[in-house]
């Protein structure tokens, strides 16, 4: 039951309740697509996602430091907050009147490769979409089973029955679940924040109409999915992973999402491995924080994750950038359709807020502006990728991305100090479909050893690495790989003993270990918990065929003790169990006989005056940690210790004495 409230629960949280995470009817509909499509058991997870539910709860206790507490609890899996989620734009009053982006990709060259009749789906999971615009309307999904007339004649798109049994009443033109009436959703997924709008028509605006502008796959139909309120300045997302699972199931076979955050979510990757598995390429936004890291849904496993570059294929400089950014697109001065300021049309119930204006919809409406953001740089990507799909409809998702990301073109040169952070180049949808040998190989697995085999890779120690590696694409001849550094600043890089492996043949999807196993030293004086990106350059007899990336961290600042039956973190500043309070990725926490974590928060305190105690634990804000004490050198493990099987030896003091 994911309904009501938990007893065992009452004491973290006091007064609670619960909801389904994935409603009843999209686990419906999703038991009854897998039925349909005979999806194998390994890929099933309509079980899974059906026992997630959401908690919500009144207390003054940060959702971080409840779920870790919750985490503890006898029967419970996992649990993790609600992440925030936001819209990935920069909106400007430019408006250049042209498409730049479309001959710079060769879209135009492209649609003359594929018949231009309408198969392909594109899920806009966004804040609604205008579908009254003359230069969308043409191209917007109408579902043929709520569609027409019911057997007593009665129109299908408003009898109030769920005609095509998916679990979705009347939803003939995509789905609000965000609305502003009393029950919380309803079957007109019209905008809200005009955001949504703007991406559809990038991604499938009516072409050869002659009238304003041409979607990059303009074949393509829009399946409107409304995941934002109905105000038209929220820049807040709900229900963002049932709105993409719904895509899916109703057949979208590319899901686009501008939106996302810096947390990661193992729900959210369970939705996604879902919507994979039903056939659907999930593109994202990398993001527009201006920085190297991960973003959400961008970084998960099986998306395509999108970063954005100018008219002169330059790193926009609002885009995020990383080695899980598979390809970038143009993001900047991208000239779509909106829904006029004056023109929105809301729910009535939302008539109470006096800035709504309750609008006339007959007349055509058309309006346009040019805006900036990773939000547009996706659907330019989703579009490429929805042409990629209507010109090899047997390819897998994977098969599609890496397609995609083959066919890009290289601007390493134009961005000299973010080479492998902004994936394998700018889209180019013509090479996307007329190279029919694409080649491309990937990496499935990183297996690291250190020397002590303690687990951290600590200055001078010898690293050696394992990997695993998947053909995706056309067969591969005598392949092998090549793996360095690739820090831009870095002087004292990491000396290879070995750096490279032969694979040998490879035919399509066939998965190999490498024979060989990379070693080298790690430099001395790295500062602590430096990152490093590694490159694995893979090639075969013809030549490159791609390159992969690869994480890890060195010098970390903690260590975890295992002796007697007991495995604790502690760090150089006096945090026990692990090192990022409250995120608590770094560690091992504290555990018996190697079971469950025991401790989400262990911090040494001083008092060191009358007024004031030193410490690292939570601070004012519980999400954030007290930074009290500073340290100059790693802690020492000795085992055995003078007095216990093993003993940590750190030294560090109050900032406040300094």
């Amino acid at each position: 039951d994911r309904k009501g409230a938990f007893p065992e629960f009452e004491k973290i949280l006091g007064s609670h309740s619960s909801r389904a995470y994935i409603s009843d009817n999209l686990i419906t509909a999703l038991q009854k697509k897998q039925m349909r499509n005979s999806i194998l058991s390994s890929v099933n997870k309509a079980g899974s996602l059906s026992r997630i539910c959401v908690i919500e709860f009144s207390q003054n206790i940060s959702p971080i430091l409840a779920a870790k507490k919750l985490e503890m609890l006898n029967d419970i899996e996992y649990a993790e907050p609600i992440y925030h989620r936001y819209l990935c734009w920069i909106p400007n009053d430019t408006d250049i009147g042209y498409q730049y982006y479309l001959k710079n990709i060769m879209a135009f060259d492209a649609w003359d490769e594929i018949d231009s009749d309408s198969t392909v789906i594109i899920g806009i999971v966004d804040t609604g979409v205008f579908y009254e615009h003359s230069d969308l309307a043409n191209n917007i999904y109408v579902n043929s089973g709520e569609s027409g007339l019911d057997d007593e004649g009665n129109d299908k798109s408003s009898n109030g029955i769920d005609d095509d049994d998916n679990g979705f009443v009347d939803d003939w033109r995509g789905w609000d679940f965000v609305s502003s009436n009393t029950i919380g959703y309803d079957n007109d997924p019209r905008p809200g924040n005009p955001h949504g709008t703007h991406v559809s028509g990038i991604a499938a605006g009516v072409a050869n109409n002659n009238n304003g502008i041409a979607g990059t796959a303009p074949m393509a139909k829009i399946l409107p999915v409304k995941i934002g309120a109905d105000h038209p300045w929220t820049t807040s997302v709900e229900r963002g992973f049932e709105g993409i699972l719904y895509a899916a199931i109703s057949g979208a076979g590319v899901i686009n999402c501008s939106w996302g955050g810096s947390d990661k979510s193992r729900a959210e990757q369970e939705v996604i491995d879902q919507c994979v598995a039903l056939g659907s390429v999930v593109v994202a936004a990398a993001g527009n924080n201006n920085k190297k890291g991960r973003f959400y849904p961008a970084s998960y496993d099986g998306v395509m994750s999108v970063a954005a570059v100018g008219e002169d294929d330059v790193r926009a400089p609002f885009s995020n950038y990383d080695t899980r950014i598979d390809v970038s697109a143009p993001g900047r001065k991208i000239y779509s359709t909106i829904p006029p300021y004056n023109r929105y049309s809301y729910d009535t119930t939302y008539a109470e807020d006096s800035t709504i204006v309750k609008i006339d919809t007959i007349t055509t409406i058309v309006a346009y502006d040019s805006w900036d953001g990773t939000s547009m740089a996706s659907p330019v990507a989703a579009g490429v990728v929805a042409l990629t799909k209507k010109k090899f409809p047997d390819y897998t998702p994977l098969q599609i991305i890496e397609q995609v990301k083959q066919g890009c073109d290289n601007i390493d040169s134009l961005n000299k100090f973010y080479v492998g952070n902004l994936g394998r180049g700018r889209v180019n949808a013509l090479k996307a479909l007329t190279n029919t040998n694409a080649r491309a190989c990937i990496i499935k697995n990183v297996r690291v050893y250190d020397e002590n085999s303690d687990g951290d890779y600590d200055n001078n120690e010898e690293i050696q690495i394992e990997m695993d590696f998947l053909n995706v694409l056309a067969p591969l001849h005598n392949a092998s790989i090549t793996v360095s550094c690739i820090d831009p600043v870095l002087s004292n890089r990491p000396q290879f003993a070995n750096n490279t492996s032969i694979l040998g043949n490879m035919i399509t999807n066939q998965q190999v270990s490498a024979p060989d196993k990379i070693i080298f030293t790690v430099p001395e004086l790295l500062p602590y918990n430096c990152v490093l990106d590694f490159e694995v350059a893979i090639a075969d007899a013809d030549g490159e065929v791609n390159k992969e990336y690869f994480t890890l961290t060195f010098a970390p600042s903690y260590r975890t003790m295992r002796s007697n039956n007991i495995s604790i973190t502690v760090n150089s500043s006096g945090n026990f169990a692990f090192n990022d309070y409250s995120s608590n990725n770094q560690g091992e926490g504290f555990s018996y006989k190697k079971g469950e974590n025991l401790l989400f928060e262990g911090a040494f305190m001083a008092g060191i005056s009358s007024s004031k105690v030193s410490n690292v634990a939570r601070a004012d804000e519980q999400s954030k940690q007290d930074k009290s004490f500073k340290f100059n050198n790693i802690l020492e493990l000795m085992k055995p210790g003078k007095i216990a099987a093993e003993e940590a030896n750190a030294n560090f003091f109050s900032i406040s004495e300094e």
